[in-house]
């Protein structure tokens, strides 16, 4: 199956002959939400987990946060960081797990905000309300550590509630 694709301006493009302006070169590379579509099962009409380590990008990161907007896409500051000046879940998680914050123009580790195993791999929302706003209903959460699946509130940050006690 072919994966559709988006083009966009990639680095270290060269410049054409005669030229001193360097001519941007474009990806092929596919979004990360064209890929998910393209190797999604027809068959599954509906899914209730969503998979916090994935190369998509982070929903709720807002560029802006610290001098380095996209700090957490830095390979400067993390390991798992792909340069591609997207911000992904995977990228985000990363530096939640680790606690990496921005802090007086550089990114700094605070161990007080470092959820280590207790970042979730997945959410299962399954139980959530259908209705809009807060609800009772639990989120399950899978991580990595020695209590892998725990419950916690529908809110952004519910689980970090649950690891930090």
């Amino acid at each position: 199956m072919a994966v559709p694709t988006t083009p966009r301006a990639a680095s270290g493009a060269g410049a054409p002959p005669g030229s001193a302006t360097p001519t941007p070169k474009l990806s092929t590379r596919p979004t990360a939400r064209e890929e998910v579509k393209s190797r999604r099962n027809p068959e599954i009409e509906r899914c209730s987990y969503v998979f916090a380590f994935s190369h998509a990008r982070c929903s709720w990161w807002e560029p802006g946060w610290g001098e380095d907007p996209l700090w957490p896409d830095n390979r400067e500051y993390s390991e798992v960081a792909d340069g591609d000046g997207i911000v992904s879940w995977r990228e985000v998680r990363y530096a939640e797990a680790k606690g990496l914050v921005w802090h007086e123009g550089g990114v700094v580790q605070d161990p007080s905000r470092a959820y280590g195993a207790g970042a979730p791999l997945a959410h299962c929302f399954w139980h959530v309300g259908k209705q809009p706003g807060p609800s009772a209903e639990p989120v399950l959460n899978l991580a990595s550590g020695i209590e892998s699946v725990y419950e916690s509130n529908a809110e952004p940050d519910g689980w970090k509630q649950v690891v930090a006690r």
